[in-house]
Parts: C-alpha cells; structure tokens; sequence
C-alpha cells in the first residue's frame, strides 16, 4: 500500500510493543550504514511533532532491523544529509525566487505605474 506522498507504508513496533505506521519516502547508504527516511502517517503535516524519522539498518542476532539513530552527531548528519537530497531543489529554487523577488523592491504597485488615471499603457478612462 502506498501513503499520501507515494511511498510504501511500513508498521514498526518499539521497544514497548506499541506500534506505529510510517510512510518510507527515501533510503540512503552514507559510510558503511544504510539509513532509511520516514514520515508519519499518525499525524497531520501541521503538528509540531510532524517531521522526517530516521532509522538505520542494523544486524541483530542475525536478522535486519531497523533501528533509532543514537548518536546526536550521525543524526544530524544523516538528516542534512536527506534533507538535502529531497528538499535540495526546492531549497535551490526557493533562494532563487527571493533573488527575484528582490529586484521587486522598488516597484510600488500597479497604480504607480498607470499613473493618476489608475489605467496602464495610456488607455484613456472611460
């Protein structure tokens, strides 16, 4: 099944037995480790708590897991690391369009340019 941002839906159960469903929107091999990003589905894009989860591929007794980063330092890293990979364009983008928005600065609107008629380009009023 695939969740609101197209990504396959995964069920993960913590340490406690309680479990929670997440929407896997990338995978990353950084180093020796793969790292996995995810979204919750249990909350909605405006909760404070809304936001990428990260989860690394461990090998425990033998079998795959995936596991909580532990380290503050490699989570960080991995998160600028996914963030750049899935919001670098946008963030390009977004610097470039309030480049643009810049040279807007000294433009007072439309009425500015029309002159005391209120109409542009000559255009006698009616």
């Amino acid at each position: 099944m695939k969740g609101r941002h197209g990504g396959i839906l995964v069920t993960i159960s913590d340490e406690d037995g309680n479990s929670f469903e997440l929407e896997h929107i990338d995978t990353a091999e950084i180093g020796d480790n793969v790292y996995m990003a995810f979204l919750p589905t249990h909350l909605d894009e405006d909760d404070e708590n809304y936001g990428i989860v990260i989860m690394k591929s461990a090998e425990i007794d033998g079998e795959e897991m995936l596991v909580v980063v532990d380290d503050e330092k490699e989570e960080d890293d991995v998160y600028n690391e996914f963030t750049e990979r899935l919001y670098g364009d946008y963030t390009d983008n977004h610097d470039l369009f309030d480049e643009e928005l810049d040279d807007f600065d000294d433009f007072d609107g439309p009425d500015a340019a029309a002159g005391e008629s209120g109409r542009a380009g000559g255009v006698p009023d009616a």
